[in-house]
Formats: structure tokens, C-alpha cells, sequence
């Protein structure tokens, strides 16, 4: 399966993944190697794939686990 999302005028970000019966772990790093998320794990469901891709959206946008990113 492959899910691709987009947020205008921010740069691509690397993704690494793995994938369980149940869990997927998955690390975000921007295309500078700097890590922007994870390592973190959630439920292969669709929503925690609504909820991972939501946080990585938010980090790409300068949000920090501390403040916009968990309202």
C-alpha cells in the first residue's frame, strides 16, 4: 500500500518504516538528515495512520511535541 500526502512549499522528507502483523514503526528525517519524528510506533489502522500522518504534517510545519502538534 502506498499513502502519499502533501503539504504545499515545505520541503520532501525521508521516511523509514516498519512494518509488523499489527504494528508499523516508522522515523521521519527532513532531505538535511535532520530527524523531524520518531522513532514511533502505532497500530496498522486507519486511524493511526490518520493520526502518525497528522503529526508528521504538523512537524514538517515547525510544530513541536509540546505545542501545536497535540491540540
Amino acid at each position: 500500500m502506498s499513502v502519499q500526502t502533501g503539504v504545499a512549499a515545505v520541503s520532501p522528507v525521508v521516511v523509514a518504516v516498519d512494518v509488523g502483523k499489527r504494528m508499523v514503526a516508522l522515523s521521519v528525517s527532513a532531505a538535511d538528515r535532520h530527524r523531524l519524528l520518531g522513532p514511533v510506533s502505532f497500530e496498522m489502522t486507519a486511524r493511526g495512520l490518520d493520526g502518525v500522518l497528522a503529526l508528521i504534517s504538523c512537524r514538517r510545519l515547525g510544530g513541536r511535541l509540546t505545542g501545536t502538534c497535540w491540540s
